[in-house]
């Protein structure tokens, strides 16, 4: 922090004396024009003035010898009133102006001689005549008017191509064909993008922007958003990291007067209908019901009126979620005494999630002079959860475990006008954060123990064998996987399993813009900027139990931990041990430290020109340089430097109907993706993993014929390890884009939209073995395609006899979108797309939903880890949608308080694959035929609808507000298995199995009706 402090000193003594002009990332918005006669003559040196609720006094600025003026920093709101004044001409008002949050609005002003005032009621044009960019502005207008889970990520869904990311990061939006890895989160100029995992998500009580609290993040609540964009597509140069989308959210500010709420909503199972479930998908987890409510309060207004603003704001969710056992029930794969194998929490209730969340926000506006604007904001959360990592298991101190997570932002930004022609804008901001995950004693000093066979969320059935040689102890059924544990042969598994935290996860960041215009060959709008961002990041992995376990083939200890799955020896076409044992342990064994302290360093510098080549043509030509540093910090950790990140922009804007109102525009970008710190922690840490099978639980009784170390000998790094195949430098990932498209304002607030898009991966990193996993490579597999791998014997040495080639990573993503948009006019505003879309490839980027739980390892998926994995692996990606439409809007009643909105969505259902099982490779799966040809998961739409009444309370109104989520209660299955086909070995034969392929697992979330109250003063 006090190098971040020192960073800022330097840049605010710059920019006090030496003229700097800087804009960092959009926080506001700006307000752009010409002063004209009625001739069409420009008017030089007219005063502009912009005044409204959301501006400490006012904004100013004059217009230039050819009349342009343009009036930065102007923080989206509504309501806002532009004047313009200049000797001899009369005096021109526009009034209720909106100013959405990154638009530059166009306002013309045409004056008369005379020396009155005239008022001019007519609407901004609606169309941003100099954006090239895709995706939608919501203000908080429609955010609170709209039927949405108390959730800010689904905010972002409203946008077009915004879909679900499927198993890999459930409930967050993947945008144009990316994952929901490949998007940056950004909160008032601050980048709150998960460090580790490049996500975005939250918790069981209210998802929000920025980090999951499972992965130590940060939170944003619902209400404390002033307004939200989402850039889906023609993405300026000031924004880089990301090859999806970028989320931007900015926090609420203080007025010149006060203004507040207090607000609860709840919501209970009583008020839900009764979920589909399936008896083949036996997760029971929350089938007893759940309540939350969601209590807060906020208050914005004055310190010195004009000059020093407040804005404050809290929220405390509690959620609580109850799961039953029916008596009876048990494991489907596991059987005890010629039952299935029951829970000890069988026959009664638990409280399997006890939840706590708190979130705060707080902003202090300054008007220091009316060209000096200074923010700080601070925003955070804590979280308290009691979990049950397990309910499968006979021993309940196994199953619990507590969670904990405090993560705190600071953001400081400087708005500086220095002339009409230059403008500066400063972001310092500070994130920091810890996360505590705990066991019960007994349960962290023991290894966990599992049968391999399972159908819950949770995992195998803990328990296994205590008789490990006597034939008539069990049976087997190689047909159904289904194992009997006979005459009591059973000992219940004590550990608690995997767990993390994080021990430190600091960012440091600083963010400048420049702004300079000036006349050419035209009208230049200039603009330039820094961005730095330095990261250090330590979470925890291990697995419970005793740390000193020595590997037999790399005769070092298990200091990371390990757990058990156990089958018996068929299960594997084995014969039995050599004294007898009839079972097989399968030890997944961790060699590395369990903290695992990791650097990361983005630099990015880049440069854009809006140039208006004519008054309705404007040529973009953009540049954006960015390198990255990442390194594992533990002792032999190594590190990447990718450099030489070179991503034009450019695009044109064309006003073909003169008007105004209409918009025809292209765009070519290239974005890099920033790598998360996911690499780092494992591979360039040398993450050391071991799969070794044993003949007894003990794990002394070694099998060496099958085990195998991953990792052993160390990541090698493209470019860096000498004697590697290839030596080219390792390289950024990145993806191209083109759009072209049109926009008409087809009435007054009311624009009608589309374009085309076209997507293309450009280059992906990966870690992938060339010698039959014998070694790993960091590196860019489109570099290797010449390289012949063997493929692996059941003992996973090469087999030479058979020959692989890795391919190209591809992933093209081919849309259609039209859009509608109506801004708050007459009582009702709506917006709404219709995207028509293919996505096609072999790779889908940095997580993969290539199995019902997905993987997300960021550069780091099991995807590429050897070619045999993607035989068949090109054809239509999990997340390609061929129709996707949504609607939503409100409208407020004139002569009663009454508000009605709705929000609609139908989307195509998904590919279906017919995935092999390597059972041999962490259960990580493969294509048995190609890629999306086995049909596809229903087309699924849902209606949610709200009203709210509000009620006048002398100056204050108090709401009583409904909110049903699908409202016809549809309940079409979303999740089907495609689970086609198993390979116990390497190299061995495949099993299909086809008895539960393309069975639905998981349906349409139920009917739910939410109650709501808020006082608003």
């Amino acid at each position: 922090m006090k190098r971040l402090l020192a960073w800022g000193a330097l840049w605010m003594l710059a920019l006090t004396f030496g003229g700097l002009v800087c804009r960092a990332q959009t926080t506001e918005g700006a307000i752009q024009g010409r002063v004209t006669d009625p001739k069409g003559e420009p008017i030089a040196g007219a005063a502009v003035q912009v005044s409204g609720p959301s501006v400490q006094g006012f904004l100013g600025t004059a217009t230039d010898l050819k009349g342009n003026y343009i009036v930065p920093f102007v923080p989206a709101g509504r309501s806002y009133e532009v004047k313009v004044t200049a000797e001899g001409y009369n005096t021109v008002i526009r009034r209720d102006i909106t100013v959405p949050l990154g638009a530059m609005v166009q306002l013309p002003f045409v004056m008369s001689s005379g020396g009155s005032q005239i008022v001019v009621t007519s609407a901004a044009p609606i169309v941003n005549l100099k954006s090239t960019s895709t995706g939608a502005t919501l203000s908080n207008q429609m955010i609170e008017a709209i039927p949405l889970a108390r959730d800010s990520n689904q905010i972002a869904f409203l946008a077009p191509s915004a879909v679900n990311s499927g198993s890999s990061t459930p409930g967050m939006v993947s945008i144009g064909g990316s994952p929901g890895a490949e998007n940056q989160y950004m909160v008032n100029g601050m980048n709150v993008t998960n460090t580790d995992l490049g996500t975005a998500a939250g918790t069981t009580v209210s998802r929000s922007i920025g980090n999951a609290t499972d992965v130590n993040g940060t939170m944003l609540n619902f209400d404390f958003i002033q307004d939200l964009q989402v850039l889906t597509g023609g993405i300026p140069p000031e924004y880089g990291g990301a090859m999806g989308g970028v989320v931007n959210a900015i926090t609420r500010s203080g007025g010149n007067e006060f203004h507040g709420s207090l607000y609860s909503y709840y919501w209970n199972s009583s008020l839900q209908a009764k979920g589909i479930t399936y008896p083949y998908n036996q997760n029971l987890t929350g089938n007893a019901g759940y309540t939350r409510y969601d209590v807060g309060t906020d208050l914005g207004g004055y310190i010195i009126k004009d000059k020093l603003w407040f804005y404050a704001g809290y929220d405390y969710n509690r959620f609580r979620e109850y799961t039953s056992l029916p008596a009876g029930s048990g494991d489907p794969y596991l059987y005890l005494n010629g039952k299935p194998a029951q829970s000890v929490f069988a026959g009664s209730e638990i409280t399997d999630n006890n939840q706590i969340n708190q979130q705060y926000a707080l902003k202090i506006t300054w008007n220091v002079n009316p060209n000096q604007k200074l923010a700080l904001s601070f925003f955070g959360n804590q979280n308290r959860e009691n979990l049950y990592s397990n309910l499968n298991t006979l021993n309940a101190s196994s199953a619990t475990y507590q969670l904990k997570d405090e993560p705190n932002n600071f953001s400081m930004q400087w708005n500086s006008t220095w002339s009409p022609s230059f403008f500066t804008e400063a972001v310092l901001s500070y994130h920091n954060s810890h996360q505590w995950q705990t066991f019960p004693s007994s349960a962290s000093q023991n290894w966990a123990y599992s049968y391999i066979n399972s159908s819950a969320s949770y995992g195998g059935f803990r328990a296994y064998p205590s008789n490990q040689t006597d034939p008539a102890g069990y049976t087997y059924d190689p047909a159904t996987g289904i194992t009997d544990l006979l005459n009591g042969n059973y000992t219940p598994s004590l550990g608690g399993g995997g767990y993390g935290g994080v021990v430190k996860d600091k960012s440091e960041q600083l963010n400048l813009k420049s702004s300079n215009l000036f006349t050419f060959h035209g009208q230049h709008e200039l603009s330039y900027g820094f961005q730095w961002d330095k990261r250090d990041y330590t979470p925890i992995f291990g697995l419970t139990g005793p740390t000193d376990f020595i590997s037999p083939i790399l005769h070092q200890p298990a200091i990371g931990g390990l757990q058990v799955q156990w089958a018996p020896a068929a299960y594997y076409g084995l014969p039995a041990g050599p004294n007898g044992q009839q079972y097989i342990y399968l030890a997944s064994d961790y060699f590395t430290p369990m903290a695992r302290p990791t650097t990361m360093k983005d630099t990015a510098l880049w440069i854009n020109d809006n140039w208006s080549l004519t008054q309705y043509f404007t040529l973009k030509i953009g540049l954006r340089y960015s390198q990255q540093y990442l390194a594992g910090d533990l002792a032999g950790g190594e590190s990447i430097n990718l450099k030489g990140n070179y991503a034009p922009r450019v695009g044109f804007t064309w006003d073909l109907a003169h008007n105004g109102k209409s918009k025809f525009f292209g765009f070519f970008g290239r974005y890099y993706q920033r790598v998360p710190a996911d690499l780092a922690v494992r591979s360039l840490n040398n993450e050391k993993s071991g799969l070794e099978y044993f003949y007894n639980p003990n794990l002394t009784s070694f099998i060496p014929g099958i085990s195998v170390i991953l990792g052993g000998q160390g990541e090698e790094i493209q470019g860096q390890t000498p004697g590697l195949p290839v030596s080219t430098p390792l390289e950024a990932p990145y993806s191209d884009e083109y759009i072209l498209g049109y926009e008409y304002q087809v009435a007054p607030n009311f624009k009608l939209g589309s374009r085309l898009i076209y997507r293309s991966l450009g280059r992906a990193i990966e870690d992938f073995s060339f010698d039959g996993a014998q070694t790993y490579i960091i590196g860019n597999p489109d570099k290797w395609t010449g390289i012949p791998v063997p493929g692996l014997n059941p003992d996973f040495t090469p087999n030479w006899k058979q020959i692989y080639f890795f391919p190209k990573p591809t992933r093209r993503y081919k849309a259609v979108e039209i859009t509608a948009d109506k801004r708050m006019s007459n009582h009702w505003q709506m917006g709404g797309s219709y995207v028509l879309s293919r996505l096609e490839g072999n790779y889908e980027g940095e997580s993969s939903n290539d199995t019902l739980s997905g993987q997300l390892d960021p550069s780091n998926n099991a995807v590429y880890d050897l070619p045999q994995m993607l035989v068949n692996g090109n054809g239509l990606l999990p997340l390609d949608r061929t129709h996707v439409v949504k609607a939503y809007g409100s409208y407020l009643f004139e002569n009663i308080p009454l508000e009605l909105s709705a929000n609609f969505q139908l989307q195509s259902g998904t590919p279906i694959s017919k995935y092999l099982i390597f059972d041999w490779y962490a259960s990580m799966a493969g294509l048995y035929a190609p890629r999306g040809t086995a049909g596809r998961t229903p087309t699924t739409w849902t209606l949610d609808m709200a009203a709210q009444y509000n009620f006048r309370l002398w100056k204050s109104n108090l709401g009583l507000r409904l909110d049903v989520f699908n409202v016809t209660n549809e309940n079409k299955p979303v999740v089907l298995n495609e689970e086609y086909a198993h390979q116990p070995n390497a190299g061995g034969p495949v099993f299909l199995e086809t008895g539960l392929f393309k069975k639905p697992w998981i349906a349409q979330s139920p009917r739910l009706v939410r109650l709501g109250l808020r006082w608003m003063f």
